[in-house]
């Protein structure tokens, strides 16, 4: 999205989602602003945070992140989205930024 991105995070052991943020906040302000030619603050200071619990709730939120750009007029289907992780979640088109696999237990209408 032009002014906003949306992430499914899982930080490591010993790490919080503030350090997290911050890391990729310096570190992407620290590049984008070589690639532009310029200095200075990018990101806005806070960012939004909620936890997922429930393998439902993880697919509910990849289903919300895949559909923004289509919600917001960008794209006419979310793999269109050039930013979009949908090739990794089940597309033929690799996301631009490598996503990390992880193992979800099965919900529980998928059980056997």
């Amino acid at each position: 999205m032009p002014n906003h991105w949306h992430a499914l995070i899982l930080p490591a052991p010993r790490q919080t989602i503030s350090t997290v943020m911050h890391t990729i906040k310096r570190t992407s302000a620290v590049q984008l602003n070589q690639r532009r030619g310029t200095k200075g603050r990018l990101w806005q200071g806070r960012f939004f945070d909620r936890f997922v619990r429930k393998v439902k709730d993880f697919r509910e939120a990849l289903e919300y992140i895949h559909s923004n750009p289509v919600r917001d007029g960008f794209v006419a289907e979310p793999a269109a989205w050039p930013w979009s992780s949908c090739g990794d979640y089940g597309g033929d088109k690799p996301a631009p930024v490598p996503v990390d696999p992880i193992e979800l237990p099965l919900d529980e209408n998928q059980r056997m």
